[in-house]
């Protein structure tokens, strides 16, 4: 009983959080909306036509264990499409090699008004939201196809109950997806943040310590956001 209320509650959220996610994207963004959306139908069709080719050529057994070299293989890209820790840990390590030094020499510099302010982090977080992005359209694709294969064939681990919570963990992936999406935006180009007074207020207090940081710096120019508010 617990269990369906929990099913009834987290899919229809997770649509909610797709759609708000979309929303807020689909002004300036509609293209990597698109992709988003092919990434997860590519791999979803990808997928069945795996499933059914490795489970036609006996590439699986009836309990959905791997058969033979083919299945052993097939079993290793599976695992290769899911693992998205691999894929996290290695775009936060890119990233934060990249990010990190320049945000403490920032500070460290910054202490006698020397700071330059860190370059490519635009660049850096949208290569990293688009890299975690795409990583969880293809995942909820494969999972989404997995769970009903599982559940069709009766496949050990993949009853009622646990091939539904598979689908809802698909409908998570893919609502996160989007979610990561936001990440190459500007906060000025969601509606959500656009006219937030406390966005205002944090920018201000932003454009007041770089103004410290920068002090000795005559070569700094001045912040866009600073411009943009009219100080």
């Amino acid at each position: 009983m617990h269990y369906s209320m929990a099913a009834v509650v987290m899919f229809p959220a997770m649509a909610l959080v797709i759609w708000v996610a979309i929303y807020q994207l689909q002004a300036r963004h509609a293209a990597a909306v698109h992709v988003v959306w092919y990434l997860f139908s590519l791999s979803t069709c990808a997928a069945a036509i795996a499933f059914y080719w490795v489970h036609s050529a006996g590439a699986i057994d009836a309990k959905g264990q791997p058969a033979g070299d083919m299945g052993r293989t097939f079993l290793r890209f599976l695992t290769f499409t899911l693992d998205l820790n691999t894929d996290l840990v290695g775009l936060t390590a890119l990233v934060g090699l990249i990010v990190l030094p320049q945000f403490i020499s920032y500070v460290l510099s910054g202490v006698f008004g020397c700071a330059s302010r860190p370059r490519l982090v635009t660049y850096s977080v949208h290569f990293f939201s688009w890299g975690l992005a795409k990583s969880l359209a293809i995942a909820s694709g494969v999972l989404l196809v997995l769970s009903l294969t599982g559940y069709l064939n009766g496949w050990d681990g993949f009853s009622a109950k646990s091939s539904a919570t598979y689908v809802i963990f698909s409908e998570m992936l893919l609502a996160f997806a989007f979610v990561a999406l936001m990440g190459k935006t500007t906060l000025d180009e969601i509606p959500l943040f656009a006219k937030s007074r406390r966005l205002r207020r944090v920018r201000h207090a932003f454009v007041a310590v770089d103004k410290f940081m920068t002090r000795n710096r005559p070569d700094a120019k001045r912040l866009e956001w600073a411009a943009q508010d009219g100080d």
